[in-house]
């Protein structure tokens, strides 16, 4: 795939997952391969600016200004994939700067005001940031060395902990800096900001992870900084790259901002719908409440992961009778914290039951005994029966606690306040007999006051966790819920045709978020395939 093909599909890869983190370090990395803007054979080569560069240090060193350091050799830590362009070179760090040092090794004397001293805490954005930083003397600063006093036009490096972070100096304001940040000055014959691009790269950033030492906290030496094989083009070239990235990063920024405000409108937008679905007063207010919902759905999740909070906003909307067009007059019930239609009943759980609620029982596991479920069962909406280990008793003495269809099994316990309570549905009869552990509750519904399917949903509703968190009990780290606890929950109760009518309704939009949430991740496979061919192809 070709640089114009790369172009034409940039916003596709923008809005891949990262895609616009990816598009910034493919810009720096086309940057300093040449590959980002023509070379122009009529451009002054670049061995001549090591030439002017060689120069001026001489001069430095003959002012005192800096001492003759050793040459550094410069070697790539990646095999040469790819050829540098005509006019182009490769040279360390050391040999493109008139000098690359750090900040002073001794503790400078604190005041409360004075001369800014900046610690890694102070760049680790990318950008000084002078609004909570430490003071030194004006006689500390002044005694430092030449090179020890950063100045527009010098890039910072981080050298410790986050390594790699780059700043290009744009202040004339006095500061300094703690050993941890290097400072690479640079001449008139080597754009600065072209050798913060560089530096950035992904290429220079590998390097520096391979000279980097130590282990809980890495750091690049001095040597290996200096040593570090930067890509060099000519100086007319270095600036139209610099021109060419600044654009295409100001363009980065731009998609940045718009997936922000559009994630920011989306997020009012759910909110609206929340708002209006939930309090409802009237069919009317209710039919424009899911109008609204209607014309907007697609554009109310755009990530696959906003989808389950679209799921439960319809749980929510059904269970609380503000889905179907017959809802009339909604009055508020005294036991639940929500207002029910007025046709509704609340009663409590010990009113539903048709049998007694069951614990489970505990057995020593025993190859070759009957099956018991383990809790990870309950993970997901219905039961998972063949998630079960075996245990020490037989089939007859496990009678009273096998599973059968419509049960519903209740976490009696959790580590998560959360997760306490949680339940799942056996819908048909299990394949293969298997019981049921004391880690459940078993509970089983009248099927002439509830639907399973409806008890289902309504279970998980937001008023009934609210109650059942609200009873849960904690020792030693475990939440836990009782028997009484469960029978004790309040439930909004509708005639079982508008139960069925609900359940229909509720998995006919589920189906519709199944979908979404299907048509999302597709669309996000494409982009990030196609952000991953482009790249590919131009990374051979």
């Amino acid at each position: 795939m070709d640089l114009p093909t790369f172009w034409d599909n940039f916003e596709v890869i923008a809005e891949a997952p990262g895609g616009v983190q990816r598009l910034r370090e493919l810009i720096l990395d086309l940057a300093v391969r040449g590959q980002l803007v023509p070379q122009d054979p009529a451009d002054e080569p670049a061995d001549k600016l090591l030439q002017y560069i060689a120069a001026e240090r001489k001069q430095l060193i003959k002012d005192k200004k800096i001492s003759n350091l050793k040459r550094q050799k410069s070697h790539s830590f990646e095999e040469c994939i790819h050829s540098l362009p005509q006019n182009w070179i490769e040279a360390p760090a050391s040999e493109l700067c008139l000098l690359v040092t750090d900040g002073d090794h001794q503790p400078p004397p604190k005041v409360e005001h004075g001369i800014p001293f900046l610690v890694i805490g102070n760049v680790s954005k990318g950008k000084l940031d002078f609004s909570s930083t430490r003071f030194t003397t004006h006689d500390y600063f002044e005694n430092l060395d030449w090179g020890k006093k950063p100045q527009k036009g010098d890039i910072l490096y981080t050298v410790t902990g986050s390594y790699g972070i780059t700043i290009l100096v744009k202040t004339e304001r006095k500061f300094c800096v703690q050993r941890h940040i290097a400072i690479l000055r640079t001449s008139e014959n080597l754009s600065a900001r072209y050798l913060q691009i560089a530096l950035s790269s992904p290429k220079c950033k590998q390097d520096a992870s391979h000279v980097a030492t130590g282990i809980a906290q890495k750091t690049v030496p001095l040597s290996g900084l200096r040593a570090l094989p930067i890509p060099l083009p000519p100086l007319a070239e270095q600036k139209r790259i610099v021109a060419k990235v600044d654009e295409l990063m100001a363009l980065c920024d731009r998609y940045e901002v718009s997936k922000c405000d559009r994630n920011t409108l989306r997020t009012k937008m759910q909110a609206s719908a929340i708002d209006a679905l939930m309090n409802v007063e009237t069919d009317e207010s209710l039919n424009t409440a899911w109008e609204f919902v209607r014309e907007n759905w697609e554009c109310l999740s755009q990530q696959p992961e906003e989808i389950e909070s679209l799921r439960k906003l319809i749980l929510e909307v059904a269970l609380r009778g503000r889905l179907l067009q017959n809802t009339h007059e909604f009055i508020d019930q005294q036991s639940i914290p929500v207002k029910l239609p007025k046709s509704w009943q609340c009663l409590q759980m010990n009113t539903l039951i048709c049998e007694p609620l069951r614990n489970g029982r505990s057995v020593r596991d025993r190859k070759g005994g009957f099956p018991v479920l383990r809790l990870s069962a309950l993970r997901g909406t219905y039961l998972n029966c063949d998630d079960f280990k075996e245990g020490d008793w037989t089939e007859e003495q496990a009678e009273a606690w096998k599973v059968r269809k419509n049960d519903y099994f209740v976490a009696r316990g959790n580590g998560s306040i959360h997760l306490v309570g949680r339940g799942a549905l056996m819908p048909q009869e299990p394949k293969n007999p298997v019981a049921f552990p004391d880690t459940m509750i078993r509970v089983r519904i009248q099927d002439k006051l509830l639907t399973s399917s409806f008890f289902q949903y309504v279970w998980d509703s937001l008023y009934v966790r609210q109650q059942i968190e609200a009873s849960a009990k904690t020792t030693s780290g475990l939440f836990k819920v009782s028997q009484g606890d469960i029978q004790n929950v309040w439930i909004g109760v509708p005639s079982l045709i508008e139960q069925k009518r609900i359940v229909a309704k509720v998995d006919q939009l589920m189906t519709l978020c199944d979908t979404l949430e299907n048509h999302l991740h597709e669309t996000q496979g494409k982009a990030t395939a196609l952000a991953a061919a482009v790249v590919g192809q131009l990374e051979v």
